[in-house]
């Protein structure tokens, strides 16, 4: 269990006493899901995809091999109305920062812009002079390295609700609990701790615990519609270890409909 809220003491309390409480409630759950699925994901839970499908992707590593989207560099990967940056200037959100850990200012960087891949994620050994402020380590012991700092989406136009509708048959992925990506390879994994069924364009019951794979290139393609119009901080969303190396992160991001995602049992 996790969570955190930018919201005041109130009602964030007020949250968390919900959310606890429904969390140690015993709730009947159906056999996790297997095959492909279309895929409503809560904004909580969206944050986390374009962590891994965007995000890892576009950290430069000047000494390893490109990723799968520094490869496709200002290619269409998604729909015109998606917009992704990752800002450490939001200082409502976990990640920020006024200067990474070279000194350099921090700078809000567009990852996807009209569904177009944008920039790379930098520090000095990567781009010089020209590095974007994202060199981050968790102390003086390691050296910095390219890596995300708060993943923010722009809002659509679609209500959440038409967004189940519209995926008729799927899953609705509340809470993620994890999440990995290949950037070489493209392929990612979602460990999904809370979902709901979709039937007939709506809510069904309780789905126990799944994991949800794709391709970046394949799953960002396949975003159906325009992402939810309202944009909500993640709750579990806080601390990302890549390489060994843990460092504060966040984002905030609207629901989002995904067609066609593999989902499996998790692996016991």
């Amino acid at each position: 269990f996790s969570f955190q809220s930018t919201r005041p003491a109130g009602p964030a309390l007020e949250a968390l006493s919900l959310l606890l409480q429904d969390a140690l409630r015993p709730v009947p759950a159906a056999p996790p899901p297997g095959g492909e699925t279309d895929v409503v994901f809560s904004p909580s839970a969206a944050v986390i995809f374009w962590h891994e499908t965007v995000g890892h992707p576009l950290e430069a590593e000047a000494d390893e091999r490109s990723s799968v989207l520094s490869r496709v560099h200002s290619a269409a990967v998604a729909p015109p109305d998606v917009e992704v940056v990752d800002d450490p200037l939001r200082e409502d959100l976990p990640g920020s920062y006024r200067f990474d850990d070279e000194g350099t200012e921090a700078r809000r960087v567009p990852l996807i812009s009209s569904g177009v891949v944008g920039d790379l994620l930098s520090d000095r050994r990567t781009a010089g002079p020209q590095s974007n402020g994202h060199a981050r380590t968790p102390d003086f012991r390691r050296r910095p390295r390219p890596r995300m700092a708060n993943i923010v989406v722009a809002p659509g136009s679609s209500r959440e609700e038409d967004l189940i509708t519209a995926c008729g048959e799927g899953l609705y992925v509340r809470e993620i609990a994890s999440g990995s990506a290949d950037p070489e390879s493209g392929r990612f994994a979602l460990f999904v701790e809370r979902a709901d069924a979709i039937r007939k364009g709506r809510l069904g019951g309780r789905v126990g615990r799944f994991v949800l794979t794709g391709d970046v290139l394949k799953a960002l393609s396949q975003i159906d519609g325009p992402p939810g119009d309202t944009v909500l901080p993640s709750a579990g969303l806080s601390l990302c270890v890549k390489g060994g190396d843990g460092v504060p992160v966040g984002g905030a991001a609207p629901a989002l409909l995904v067609r066609s995602l593999l989902a499996r049992p998790p692996r016991r």
